[in-house]
């Protein structure tokens, strides 16, 4: 699909000789996210929607920038609200020519002291894409036609950031060029090129938040069993079980073969049963197992199996399972493998 962009400020930008235009962590010492969590749903539809925005755009470029730039707008402990804003604030340092962010130059904030947190008297690069405000302005795109266009908004920066990569020719024909143009480092096009690669490689899961059992119970494709499906009708399972096998069903479809009816109390881990045992999360509405996904049953040689996990453990908090077991031990955490779950995906909340 392809949809046009329309520019808000088009003026000309100032333009600093040798200095980038944003400014990446591996040029800004601050912490990114941590790698192996997924991309929060509503940064997942800002990089979505810019999908085609010009011949040659692909949203998982955008994905990888916004990856390096700000851990998908976690840097700092930030998140990214409903509404599409990122807070706290996230802003590059100073750009007083110590340098701090790649440049040895002293830039002054100017006109731009007071405006999107730059607090003077040096410029800062703004928000989850970390552009110079002048580049911003001059690019700027209002992502989700509110009215108003600011970088720390994350459909507004992912938007203007798909405005600069398309450029004045509106598209992208070299994407290490376009990646270049929008920092000119080496290392920060190959470290956004490879994290594109892993995102159109394994799309990530996108949960829409949906915790309607009776719609799960009449998505076609979802089967459960008759126990199962008690479970749904009375309310006994969590929300997020019923979000995250709602998001399979987007994509696959699934046979739930384990909820709360049928599964022991105790979870299955060769410990003696009683009173004292470890509690299945099962038990306590919080698991599910999942045994066949576009009708191939689970199993280590399953075309999908490893993606299916690796998606699973990239969901945001609280979808993230703490729990997900499976034939294969993709190596992220709360993963594993063994012989009760070589014929099954298991997902579990311990809390």
């Amino acid at each position: 699909m392809h949809r046009a962009l329309a520019l808000v400020a088009c003026g000309l930008a100032t333009f600093f000789v040798g200095i980038p235009i944003a400014f990446a962590p591996g040029d800004v010492p601050q912490p990114l996210g941590p790698v192996g969590t997924g991309v929060p749903a509503v940064v997942l539809a800002a990089y979505q929607r810019t999908d085609g925005a010009c011949p040659g755009l692909r949203w998982q470029l955008l994905a990888g920038i916004g990856m390096v730039e700000s851990g998908h707008g976690t840097t700092g402990g930030a998140t990214a609200e409903p509404s599409g804003r990122v807070a706290p604030l996230i802003l590059g340092p100073p750009l007083d020519g110590t340098g701090l962010g790649g440049n040895t130059t002293p830039l002054t904030a100017g006109q731009w002291t007071g405006q999107w947190g730059v607090a003077g008297p040096w410029l800062q690069a703004v928000g989850p894409m970390q552009f110079l405000p002048p580049t911003f302005n001059a690019w700027a795109v209002d992502g989700d036609a509110d009215g108003v266009v600011d970088p720390h908004d994350i459909d507004d920066a992912v938007a203007t950031a798909a405005a600069y990569l398309c450029g004045s020719s509106g598209e992208i024909t070299d994407e290490r060029s376009a990646v270049r143009r929008y920092n000119a480092s080496d290392a920060y096009v190959e470290e956004v090129l490879l994290w594109a690669e892993r995102y159109a490689a394994s799309p990530p899961l996108v949960v829409t938040g949906s915790t309607d059992a009776g719609a799960l119970l009449a998505n076609p494709h979802v089967e459960i069993y008759t126990g199962g499906r008690e479970d749904l009708a009375s309310g006994r399972v969590d929300a997020r079980v019923v979000a995250v096998l709602a998001a399979l069903a987007q994509e696959h479809t699934i046979v739930v073969t384990s909820l709360v009816a049928g599964h022991p109390r105790c979870a299955v881990t060769g410990q003696a049963h009683g009173p004292g045992c470890l509690v299945s999360n099962h038990y306590l509405g919080r698991g599910a197992d999942i045994a066949l996904v576009d009708g191939i049953p689970i199993s280590s040689r399953h075309p999908d199996v490893a993606v299916l996990m690796n998606q699973l453990a990239e969901l945001p908090v609280p979808y993230r399972p703490d729990e997900i077991g499976g034939p294969i031990d993709t190596g992220q955490p709360g993963v594993f493998t063994n012989t009760l779950h070589a014929d099954h995906i298991h997902i579990g909340w311990d809390q």
